[in-house]
């Protein structure tokens, strides 16, 4: 997905993992993805700032938005919950593997999740990496540039055209099922609210008047 993105713009998505990490969770959204902008040292990051959105600002708004509950709290995984009752997830893991076989256990764990109800082995570890809630934005954000490599500003008139014009939700992507495994992954809801507007409303901002300040500033620099 990065292969046109200049190191600036990638340097923005390996900040936007580290916000989604400070606020705990379990993807990479959006809001981090703002506020990994706003130490961006190019067009987008001066044009926030200059705006009222720094960095400092950004994070406030985000934990705002936490409290709220427009946005997730922390996710905390099976072995995490588990802990927190004096369960050892990797000593139970070990313990089957050793009764059991760890082949044989491994292909039950498959044999379960394969019967479509949804659930794993709670033993099952999770696929390495974080979901990317912010796959269309990323999507938008190479099309603003016509072919050619994609920077930071691009990112940024990315998540405003997302954030301006949502993509229909499929409606089995709205199955309780499906919620619910979104839910247990700690992944957003796909038909929530864009929190882009949010942020920039708490600084008197409007995805339009950035959308504007953005391009002048590309169209002056050229």
């Amino acid at each position: 997905m990065f292969e046109r993105f200049t190191p600036p713009a990638r340097q923005v998505m390996e900040r936007a993992d580290q916000e989604s990490e400070r606020l705990g969770h379990n993807y990479v959204g959006p809001e981090h993805v703002l506020a990994a902008l706003t130490a961006d040292e190019g067009i987008a990051g001066q044009t926030l700032r200059r705006l009222g959105l720094d960095t400092e600002a950004a994070r406030a708004e985000l934990i705002r938005l936490v409290e709220s509950g427009v946005l997730p709290g922390r996710y905390r995984d099976d072995a995490e919950l588990l802990a927190g009752l004096g369960i050892d997830l990797d000593a139970v893991r070990d313990a089957v593997n050793d009764a059991f076989g760890a082949t044989i256990v491994e292909e039950t764990a498959r044999r379960v999740a394969r019967r479509g109800t949804g659930r794993t082995s709670p033993w099952s570890r999770p696929p390495c990496g974080k979901g990317m809630a912010v796959k269309r934005a990323l999507e938008l954000a190479e099309a603003e540039t016509r072919h050619q490599q994609v920077g930071p500003e691009h990112v940024l008139l990315g998540l405003l055209h997302d954030a301006q014009n949502p993509a229909k939700v499929p409606r089995c992507y709205k199955l309780p099922q499906a919620r619910q495994m979104r839910t247990r992954r700690g992944g957003p809801q796909p038909d929530r609210p864009s929190p882009i507007p949010a942020m920039l409303q708490s600084r008197g901002l409007t995805a339009d008047i950035l959308r504007q300040a953005i391009l002048a500033q590309m169209a002056a620099t050229i």
